[in-house]
């Protein structure tokens, strides 16, 4: 019965321990060592390690030393499995102290044993482990009354091992019967305890799988959200435009979201549509949320500044100084900076306002060449007042205009080698349909990444006025 009773708690260690290896969670390693510490204390008790130590080595008797040993292990790792399954560093962290007493006096009990005296670490241990066991008993109610579900399993395997251990402590002192059972029976509650902190376990690493899951699908959310803020299109933005107006955008973040963002908003009664593009220092969630904001901000200057009358060249200069107001806190404190190019475009006469707040330069295409539109500007968020300008031209038909954020150039795949502008340029001349060009541009980033994760976000937007339209050919697909 008492091999079968150990192997079963051997086999259980066992099992917890390859779990550990495969899943890497901390929880099974100390679970690990809680059961083996068992073994060890339940086996010094019952006489079995004596008995293997004459058998197999001739040790008539094993030292006393050694199983007060063998209880401040107990006591140390029940504490730190207790600690991990019971999440007491949230649920209770007013308990931690009291844990961190009864771990320290663990670890001096065991120096006392070993090198002072065996009478006073005894005396220690049977204090120390007395308080340890009503302590985390005490966790475990506590927390059931929480509906905490693993304390119910937790709590109900102390019960037995409390249960088991009294027993057998209650018949040596002549209070129970001295029945067969009794001499047996601390080792029965050890291992009910055992099994029911085993379901204790397996409910936590469900519950912690649950609450993964919950978060990975709320972080899906988030994205979404963060997706549609960056590159929302006012309703009727593009649906309305005139037919001979052309618009496309791609974006392909460095991560699930990325900071850069784009938009179109239009203006029938002005006749007029503006075109933003930026980008945020770095990739990821935190510049995702700092585009966030860039694009309430911008959209939100857009909208107010129409509704004064102003000249346009004034406009777009207010715009962009209003954006940079709204960011400038923000900016400083995060040391986080972005880039922003703003385009106003008068779709009747083609008259076009362009700002470029440390963004790269527009391209712009008429007779299959292409000319860059350097138009110098400070960061946004970089000073409180930004040194601007505006560039105007004529937007005329068959012309177009080109606008990227830097991942498009700096970005390389296996080649380490980045996509060249004077390739970028043969593109956009090459074809005057805008679809064709974002079908090229996107073939060509499939071509030169390779499928690899690039190192920064990449966004594009091509806005024309075409002559006639041409054949568009299907958008390939981006690995």
């Amino acid at each position: 019965t008492i091999a079968l009773l150990l192997g079963f708690h051997i086999v259980i260690g066992l099992y917890n321990f390859f779990l550990f290896v495969s899943v890497r969670d901390r929880m099974y390693l100390t679970y690990t060592l809680y059961v083996f510490s068992n073994v060890f204390y339940q086996s010094s008790m019952l006489g079995v390690l004596q008995y293997t130590n004459f058998k197999f080595f001739g040790w008539e008797q094993l030292d006393n030393r050694f199983m007060i040993f063998t209880v401040d292990c107990v006591i140390l790792t029940a504490l730190t499995f207790s600690y991990e399954l019971l999440g007491l560093k949230q649920q209770l962290p007013k308990i931690l102290p009291f844990m961190k007493i009864s771990g320290l006096v663990s670890v001096c009990n065991i120096f006392i044993n070993l090198f002072w005296s065996t009478a006073l670490a005894d005396a220690i241990c049977l204090v120390n482990a007395s308080l340890t066991i009503s302590l985390l008993f005490l966790c475990g109610i506590i927390l059931c009354f929480r509906r905490f579900k693993p304390a119910y399993y937790f709590t109900l395997a102390y019960t037995a091992y409390l249960t088991g251990a009294s027993s057998h402590i209650f018949s040596l002192l002549g209070l129970l019967p001295a029945f067969e059972l009794n001499n047996w029976i601390q080792l029965y509650g050890g291992s009910m305890e055992i099994v029911l902190l085993s379901l204790a376990v397996g409910r936590r690493i469900s519950d912690i799988r649950n609450h993964l899951t919950q978060v990975l699908t709320e972080q899906t959310q988030i994205e979404e959200v963060v997706r549609s803020a960056q590159f929302l299109k006012e309703r009727h933005s593009t649906t309305n435009l005139p037919a001979e107006l052309n618009y496309a955008y791609f974006t392909k973040p460095a991560e699930n979201i990325g900071g850069d963002w784009v938009g179109l908003m239009h203006f029938p009664e002005l006749k007029r549509i503006y075109i933003y593009i930026g980008d945020v220092m770095g990739h990821g969630l935190s510049p995702a949320l700092m585009s966030v904001i860039a694009a309430g901000a911008t959209r939100g200057a857009i909208h107010s500044s129409v509704q004064h009358p102003l000249k346009e060249q004034q406009r777009v200069l207010e715009i962009v100084r209003t954006i940079n107001s709204a960011l400038y806190e923000r900016c400083q404190e995060t040391n986080v900076f972005m880039s922003l190019a703003l385009i106003s475009l008068d779709w009747e006469t083609g008259e076009v306002c362009y700002v470029n707040a440390g963004h790269t330069p527009l391209l712009k295409v008429q007779d299959r060449k292409v000319k860059g539109m350097v138009c110098p500007g400070s960061l946004i968020g970089m000073t409180e007042n930004p040194s601007l300008m505006v560039n105007t031209f004529e937007l005329l038909p068959g012309q177009s205009i080109f606008l990227y954020t830097d991942g498009l150039t700096e970005n390389s795949g296996s080649s380490q080698k980045p996509i060249r502008p004077r390739v970028i340029q043969k593109i956009l001349e090459d074809s005057s349909n805008i679809e064709s060009r974002r079908n090229q541009l996107v073939a060509l980033m499939n071509e030169q990444w390779q499928g690899l994760t690039e190192a920064d976000d990449t966004t594009f937007v091509l806005l024309g006025i075409e002559a006639q339209s041409e054949q568009v050919s299907p958008l390939p697909k981006l690995a």
